[in-house]
């Protein structure tokens, strides 16, 4: 009995001495719950973060490893000789001598550091903590030196750190639960249905339409300030499109018919005002369309003029003879003030692509045309021109190899315009020279992921084409993503794209303006830091704009016309 109570004795004096020295030099340190994003990307448990005195501190270099390769990079070091911290801003980060072990106890004690702070060859006031040998820093006192942002979510718990921008992008609010957006690294067989847009009012004000659990629609001014947010719920299951045109905005939505069911309804075009207050709808059921699922294997698009609106898209089609069900276009023309559709929406329309996994759609004057990436019939980019009769006439833009149906094409279309004397198309593509076989995923002896950017320009007056590679990836270490395709007058147009690592890491964004027949105008651009998304970028006065969705905010980005 005597033995435990001296314990109890000894263990009390230890608490008492450990608190008071814990007053003295030590502060607790608890263990930090929130979720950590650096832009968009979650940080694992490798970034470790305490709360001291209701601040959040982290390891400088966790925070180094986490911001390496952003615009808010920095190189952390340890001299021994002088005893103090080296930091180097804007230098990748060299992980040498740091420890690879991480503590994961709910509290630690945290010690003022006694060391000096050098950043730059300057010394720096910065308060600092030592836990178990290592120096962790707050997270704001150092957001001006590496050029980041901080932003805290108490309903969602999380601290979100949005690094450097480049040059011509902004952060700015936005008011609605969004997804993010950036484009994949990753090349599917087919297109897919665009949920970002951004439209100029012509008033000094934009508005963003992004596509999640509702449609949020956003404006804002010439300031980037957020001006009002707008919600509209999904009308049927399955979102298909947006457009806004001169008069009215409209929506496509869809939903799956799997039954077959003549009388049930699988697609509706939603006419808005201006104000996206609900006007009148158009729908087609089964039985017109013969569509068991609604924009199926490829994506959609629309474009009006006067009182008719086209909306190019694609199905999967009720089961045919052979026991399939076979995917096309679905080309849908609409007259907007009486709200019916002009054409036949059949099994096969007169402008049939089968299988056709990207649509794209524009007028001519008062005549529009159709682009189909196809599979099989036919296996080739190829438009289809309304004539003055009122049917088709079809032009193969490139042909590509392979047997028909092979759902690999190494083709990824980006974008459709109408030039001052004919047609640009941008896609990505793998050397289609190269020998192998062409199958579902692939093509033996080629890297899918080795594509360049291509632009062919049509010359509707000869029907001759032309084909201008613009870079040259094939066999580097990078690839390019699907390309944008901006018009910014009948005779200038800029392309867009993505670099991406073999490793599937993001590289810069590259653009090159070219002319009206597809020939570039000067050099490739670089703009170092920047990020493509679904959201097809517009001109707005002397600039190109487009967004990216984060974690807590809206990135704008731009870049300068010639």
């Amino acid at each position: 009995m005597k033995r435990i109570y001296h314990i109890i004795i000894i263990t009390i004096f230890l608490i008492v001495f450990a608190s008071s020295a814990y007053g003295v030099d030590g502060i607790l340190a608890y263990k930090t719950t929130s979720s950590i994003y650096i832009d968009e990307n979650t940080l694992t448990n490798r970034c470790i973060g305490y709360n001291i005195k209701g601040n959040n501190y982290f390891k400088i270099r966790d925070l180094a490893d986490a911001l390496n390769g952003s615009g808010s990079q920095f190189d952390v070091s340890w001299n021994d000789i002088e005893r103090q911290v080296e930091i180097v801003t804007g230098k990748v980060y060299d992980p040498r001598g740091s420890s690879s072990y991480y503590y994961t106890d709910s509290r630690q004690i945290a010690y003022p550091t006694q060391s000096p702070v050098i950043i730059d060859g300057n010394r720096m006031g910065i308060l600092a903590y030592n836990i178990k040998g290592n120096n962790y820093f707050k997270l704001r006192d150092l957001a001006e030196i590496f050029s980041y942002d901080v932003d805290w979510s108490q309903e969602n718990n999380s601290i979100y750190i949005g690094t450097k921008l480049p040059e011509g992008a902004y952060r700015s609010d936005t008011g609605a639960h969004v997804e993010l957006n950036r484009i994949p690294a990753i090349f599917n067989n087919t297109g897919k249905t665009i949920n970002s847009y951004m439209v100029d009012n012509g008033d000094g004000t934009f508005f963003t339409v992004d596509v999640n659990g509702s449609v949020n629609i956003e404006t804002y001014d010439s300031d980037l300030k957020l001006l009002k947010t707008r919600q509209l719920d999904h009308e049927l299951a399955i979102f298909g499109s947006f457009y806004a045109g001169s008069r009215y905005n409209y929506i496509a939505w869809g939903q799956e018919n799997n039954d077959e069911k003549d009388y049930r309804e699988v697609f509706r075009v939603v006419k808005y005002d201006k104000n996206f207050n609900r006007m009148d709808s158009i729908s087609l059921n089964g039985g017109e369309c013969f569509t068991t699922e609604p924009f199926y294997g490829g994506s959609g698009r629309m474009s009006g003029y006067s009182n008719r609106l086209v909306f190019h898209t694609s199905r999967k089609k009720y089961t045919t003879e052979d026991g399939k069900n076979h995917q096309s276009q679905l080309t849908m023309i609409i007259d907007i003030e009486e709200m019916v559709v002009l054409n036949e929406t059949g099994r096969f329309q007169t402008n049939n692509v089968s299988h056709s996994f990207n649509q794209f759609v524009l007028f001519d004057n008062n005549l529009h045309v159709l682009l189909d990436h196809g599979d099989a019939y036919p296996r080739s980019l190829v438009i289809h021109r309304e004539n003055s009769t009122g049917g088709y006439d079809p032009s193969t833009l490139l042909e590509i190899p392979g047997e028909e149906g092979a759902n690999f094409t190494g083709i990824s279309v980006g974008g459709f315009e109408k030039s001052m004397d004919g047609y640009l198309v941008a896609f990505n593509s793998i050397d289609q020279s190269q020998p192998g076989e062409y199958l579902h995923f692939g093509k033996i002896g080629m890297d899918i992921d080795e594509r360049d950017v291509v632009v062919i320009y049509d010359d509707m007056d000869s029907g001759s084409v032309n084909v201008e590679t613009m870079t040259d990836y094939i066999g580097s270490d990078r690839y390019a993503s699907v390309p944008k395709l901006v018009k910014v007058n009948d005779n200038l147009f800029a392309v867009l794209w993505q670099e991406i690592y073999h490793d599937k890491s993001i590289g810069d964004v590259k653009y090159v303006f070219v002319n009206g027949k597809g020939n570039a105008l000067g050099k490739i651009n670089t703009l170092a830091g920047g990020m493509l998304t679904d959201c097809q970028p517009l001109v707005m006065g002397n600039k190109i704009a487009w967004y990216k969705n984060s974690m807590s905010c809206r990135v704008f980005y731009t870049v300068e016309l010639p």
